[in-house]
């Protein structure tokens, strides 16, 4: 995980330090705490969270959870635990007010689970799975932070449950496909809230 931050008092030190030398004054005491605090309001902040398959940016008061898993976004254990980190990280963060969550992958939002990845795991790996995932979920539902799910591209599956427990989804009109297919079959949502 690598994490990226600009810090204010620094840059607005560095500030003070060079406009007192281009002034060939000197500043007091007084001054360089005003300047310091003039230069500090003017910065912004931005700091990112990178995971494997989770990517959190925020500035101004909004977070932006980037989505990048794997090519068509089907996620795996690893992409929740990291979505339920980086959600905690969001909650304890008294400066966010609005989550986005956007996708990093051309023309998917998300298909939902990789099949693959569950086809080869025991029942009760799967059980604990998608206790995780309804959790997680239940737990964004619940934010006192506004989360908005950006749907870009097909959104199916425990991809749109994921949209689903978001409090608003925008999506365009030639944005992709979405639903639920495994209805069709006779099985509900596993995942969802």
């Amino acid at each position: 995980m690598a994490q990226r931050s600009s810090y204010p008092s620094i840059t607005a030190t560095i500030a003070v330090v060079s406009l007192s030398s281009l002034d060939g004054k000197r500043l007091t005491e007084h001054n360089n705490a005003s300047l310091t605090k003039r230069v500090e309001k003017r910065i912004t902040v931005q700091t990112e969270t990178k995971k494997d398959n989770v990517t959190v940016v925020k500035e101004k008061g909004v977070a932006t959870i980037h989505i990048h898993v794997s090519k068509t976004n089907a996620y795996s254990l690893e992409f929740y635990q990291e979505l339920n980190a980086a959600i905690d990280e969001i909650r304890f963060d008294k400066e966010i007010k609005v989550a986005v969550l956007v996708s990093d992958v051309p023309k998917f939002f998300s298909t939902g689970a990789d099949i693959h990845f569950l086809k080869s795991a025991d029942p009760h790996f799967k059980t604990q799975f998608c206790l995780l995932c309804n959790e997680t979920l239940d737990k964004m539902a619940r934010s006192p932070q506004i989360f908005i799910a950006c749907l870009e591209g097909h959104t199916v599956g425990g991809g749109l449950e994921l949209a689903m427990g978001c409090d608003l989804r925008f999506m365009g009109d030639e944005a992709g496909q979405i639903g639920l297919p495994e209805v069709s079959l006779g099985v509900l949502a596993g995942t969802g809230v």
